[in-house]
């Protein structure tokens, strides 16, 4: 996290603060792209964080918030497919407390992705317009956390439950 993500988002905190979001970041690697980049999710919603609270607040606040919101999609994916409370319950928990969920706590951008995930699962397991708006807001945010090969993985799962669901 801090060789990979810490440099990158404190100077897109930085430029964020003076109101624009740079094409290019000349301070790291002798200069590379940075609203081009999938690490620094230059468009992410979340960096909004860096405007209302210190970095480090803000930082850390992005890991917590993203493993709660796996936590709450799974439980209501888990809902949706009829489990019991307890039953969804657990398996949020087993969920969020995964090898994958938690290893994706390495990478800014690949928790996003997985925090994001069970809610685009939900959408399409519910169905409906409803379902159908959560799930696109869901797979938008997915898309803007920058990770577009863990994001593209999830078409598999995401033809699973549509076939599940709708035949």
């Amino acid at each position: 996290v801090f060789t990979t993500h810490l440099a990158m988002k404190a100077y897109g905190a930085a430029a964020l603060a003076h109101g624009h979001v740079p094409a290019f970041n000349p301070t790291w690697a002798l200069g590379q792209p940075f609203a081009g980049n999938p690490n620094a999710l230059p468009y992410y919603p979340g960096n909004l964080l860096y405007l209302v609270l210190p970095f480090w607040s803000a930082f850390n606040a992005h890991y917590v918030l993203h493993w709660l919101l796996a936590f709450v999609g799974f439980r209501a994916l888990a809902r949706e497919v009829g489990q019991s409370a307890l039953g969804a319950t657990m398996a949020a928990l087993t969920y969020a407390g995964s090898g994958y969920v938690l290893s994706c706590l390495t990478f800014y951008n690949l928790i996003a992705v997985s925090a994001w995930l069970p809610f685009v699962l939900w959408g399409l397991a519910r169905c409906g317009r409803r379902g159908t708006l959560w799930g696109g807001i869901a797979c938008g945010m997915m898309l803007l956390s920058g990770e577009p090969v863990t994001a593209a993985l999830a078409v598999a799962l995401m033809a699973v439950v549509a076939v599940e669901r709708h035949g």
